[in-house]
């Protein structure tokens, strides 16, 4: 697993960073996006609307014998983690010799 957390359905699998290897370490990240200057009092109704929906027993157990991870959060949340792997990926790549496309 390459997430931070074991997941539910596989519990007994390890995940990157137990298994000794945190630089691998990359969480699928799964969101709704909308088109650039969005109100921010929408932004943040949909989140709610998601963030009840994911509270549903009947949607998280679905979702968890997916092998899904519900985490979902706010609008600065998922921006922050999009960041944060961009970060993870943009250091994986200069370490790699990756340059950009031209």
């Amino acid at each position: 697993m390459s997430n931070r957390e074991r997941a539910k359905a596989a519990p007994d699998i390890p995940t990157v960073v137990e298994a000794g290897a945190p630089a691998l370490l990359f969480d699928g990240l799964v969101g709704l996006y909308g088109p650039p200057g969005m109100p921010q009092a929408v932004r943040e109704r949909i989140a709610a609307d998601i963030r009840d929906i994911a509270s549903d027993p009947v949607i998280v157990s679905r979702m968890t014998a997916t092998g899904q991870a519900l985490t979902p959060g706010t609008p600065v949340e998922m921006a922050a983690s999009i960041e944060e792997q961009r970060k993870g990926l943009v250091a994986t790549a200069q370490i790699l010799g990756v340059k950009p496309a031209q």
